[in-house]
């Protein structure tokens, strides 16, 4: 009698453990990462602008033709909609150094090329991938024609009226947001090139001209 109320004890006490386990609620926490951006979006120019050598006479002038080549190290993790305008300083006479100039507004762009990219988004951007992550939406970029008017994304467009450089310049490069163009194992992420042309006017004193080309970064839609 002595065991037989010994193990029912036992299991009458097993039953009211397991209903007290049985009435709590399962618990939950939060996991926490900061995930802070990195890398640069630097527009710079790839060379100097060699525009060649002319000949001008007191009834004639000439025009100079070259290509602007822009190279963007562009790796940062995300960055907003970013515009590039190019503009130029007079050419300045400096061998010899004589007081002589070419104003800036002779130099002009005639024609804008599709920008090269090392990365783009083709249209799968959000795309779930296999480790249940999603792909990043590169942040594509055309090049920009006619003051700004037209988008470059494929081919070339030669410009309705050349554009010219002084004052302010010229729109040339428009960056949608997104990851950066730059691929793992480059560091430039879009190369663009645009022809120009410089007026070189009659009468023009024989001398070796520089002048200063200048890019500008501003937000937004052009």
């Amino acid at each position: 009698m002595n065991l037989k109320k010994t193990v029912f004890s036992a299991v009458a006490a097993g039953a009211i453990l397991l209903t007290s386990f049985a009435g709590v609620s399962a618990q939950t926490t939060t996991g926490t990462v900061i995930v802070t951006g990195d890398g640069v979006f630097d527009p710079q120019f790839c060379d100097v602008l060699n525009l060649g050598t002319k000949s001008v006479t007191s009834a004639t002038g000439a025009v100079a033709t070259g290509t602007v080549t822009v190279c963007v190290v562009d790796d940062v993790a995300y960055r907003e909609v970013q515009n590039i305008s190019m503009s130029a300083s007079d050419f300045e006479a400096t061998n010899p150094a004589i007081n002589a100039k070419i104003p800036a507004a002779n130099l002009k762009i005639v024609k804008t090329y599709n920008p090269v990219q090392a990365r783009w988004s083709s249209g799968v951007c959000g795309a779930v991938l296999p480790d249940g992550s999603n792909r990043p939406c590169v942040g594509d970029a055309a090049g920009l024609a006619n003051s700004g008017s037209d988008r470059v994304t494929s081919g070339s467009i030669t410009w309705t009226t050349p554009g010219p450089l002084n004052g302010t310049g010229q729109p040339i490069l428009h960056f949608w947001n997104g990851s950066g163009t730059s691929s793992v194992d480059g560091a430039v992420g879009t190369l663009a090139a645009m022809d120009v042309e410089l007026t070189i006017p009659a009468a023009q004193r024989p001398a070796t001209y520089e002048n200063v080309l200048t890019l500008d970064v501003t937000p937004g839609h052009p």
